[in-house]
């Protein structure tokens, strides 16, 4: 299909072309972001990639384009060590640090070892289980807010971290959201599934851990800019993706096929003149949970008048699932629905609330949204947070027949006469992020 076309009480809305949407247009970016090396949050690679989608929105001839700075955590290290004893000798483990993670004293920890397989439910046992000692955890049993203080709490010496999603040989990165690192009370080191395998299979019960790192206060920043509506200018469409990656990981799917997306998007549009403003945001800090987004949606003046979210992250991989996630009135789903069979493309819509992408601060705060996520296999993405996610992952192929979905969705509600579908979430949507939103956030907290 060239061109989406959508009537409404018998007026044509504006047609984009759909055939202008190229995936090979989204590799240069990609590959042109990648070569800036990895984009920690608050880093000077992390600037001068913000820099450039700010040149490239200048050059679609945008307007409003602007960086909107906040502050953030940094962090680097300058080693990170792992050792096992067994028979009398001790062994080298590779290991990552956690973002953000605490240094150990100079010279490192010693201490027993306990696999733990789930995290009790009572403070006084998580002592009795952990205290003084270096815990073998995977992330979920970690990443649950109550355990994660109950697990904080207990007087551990430090933890070995291992996302169970992955039974890969090489460590995935794991972090922790902003809102919970001032609670991190313990070095946390991140194994890899089969080296946390052997681990426990050696029934090892000594380790010593030894990480030097640092963290400080840092700047971020998102890069806004606009296609102003003709004649409906006052309301706005978000198109959004972040530019930022996690520690040691090129982050060339997660997210620069997002950043990719929004660039192109704003391409074929810019050509166009919709009846709606659309708002093209690349965020910092996202992998930190959400902080570039959480502060746009704090500050934005005209939060009320955002119509919709359509947030893009992680959508390039060559062989996958596509899961559309989508929060907001039956109508929205219907659009997605009917786009998709006319487009014969084969994403799965989700009706599920989750914090962990940029569309979240906005739905937080009532804002329908619509969020792309490409896995490549039930859990998750295979090369998720480690250094293989450089552009050989991504398909243009897929991110082309992925873009132009978007782009008829977004010319279908950008250029209607009336919105077709009225801006609210459900109510039992509402309740799930309220609670999400306190727990991950801290929105509403104080």
């Amino acid at each position: 299909m060239d061109k989406y076309r959508k009537h409404h009480k018998g007026e044509e809305t504006m047609a984009v072309d759909l055939k202008e949407v190229s995936g090979i247009a989204c590799m240069k970016s990609i590959e042109q972001l990648d070569s800036m090396g990895i984009r920690f949050a608050g880093t000077r690679e992390e600037q001068k990639s913000a820099n450039w989608i700010e040149k490239q929105f200048k050059k679609l001839g945008l307007k409003n384009v602007q960086q909107q700075e906040f502050p953030c955590l940094t962090f680097d290290y300058s080693h990170c060590l792992l050792k096992v004893f067994e028979d009398g000798r001790w062994y080298p483990v590779e290991v990552e640090p956690a973002a953000h993670t605490p240094s150990t004293p100079k010279g490192g920890i010693e201490a027993p070892l306990e696999v733990v397989e789930k995290v009790p439910s009572r403070r006084s046992d998580c002592r009795t289980l952990m205290k003084g000692k270096i815990v073998l955890l995977t992330t979920s049993e970690l990443f649950e807010p109550a355990a994660f203080k109950r697990v904080m709490g207990s007087g551990l010496k430090g933890i070995l971290v291992v996302d169970d999603r992955f039974p890969n040989d090489w460590t995935v990165a794991v972090g922790f959201p902003r809102y919970w690192v001032d609670r991190i009370t313990c070095p946390v080191l991140n194994v890899s599934y089969m080296d946390a395998w052997e681990i426990v299979r050696h029934q090892i019960e000594k380790v010593h851990i030894d990480v030097a790192a640092t963290v400080s206060e840092a700047v971020s920043q998102n890069v806004v800019a606009e296609i102003r509506g003709r004649g409906r200018s006052d309301e706005v469409i978000v198109i959004s993706g972040h530019h930022d990656s996690v520690i040691n990981n090129p982050g060339a799917d997660d997210n620069l096929t997002g950043v990719a997306a929004a660039l192109e998007l704003a391409r074929v549009f810019s050509r166009q003149g919709p009846k709606r403003t659309l708002r093209f945001i690349s965020y910092g800090a996202e992998e930190q949970l959400s902080e570039g987004a959480k502060y746009y949606a704090l500050n934005a003046k005209d939060r009320n008048k955002i119509k919709l979210v359509l947030n893009v992250d992680a959508i390039g991989a060559w062989m996958g699932q596509t899961k559309i996630f989508l929060s907001g009135p039956p109508a929205l789903e219907k659009i997605v629905a009917k786009v998709s069979e006319e487009q014969k493309y084969p994403g799965h819509i989700l009706k599920e609330i989750c914090p962990f992408s940029d569309h979240f601060p906005l739905n937080y705060y009532g804002v329908p949204i619509v969020w792309y996520y490409r896995m490549t296999y039930s859990a998750a993405r295979h090369f998720h947070h480690s250094a293989l996610e450089n552009p050989d992952v991504i398909s243009p192929e897929v991110l082309e027949r992925t873009i132009r979905h978007q782009a008829a969705i977004l010319d279908l509600v950008a250029n209607s006469e009336k919105l077709p579908y009225p801006r609210e979430v459900p109510a039992s949507q509402l309740k799930a992020l309220k609670k999400m939103g306190k727990e991950w956030a801290g929105l509403g907290v104080g």
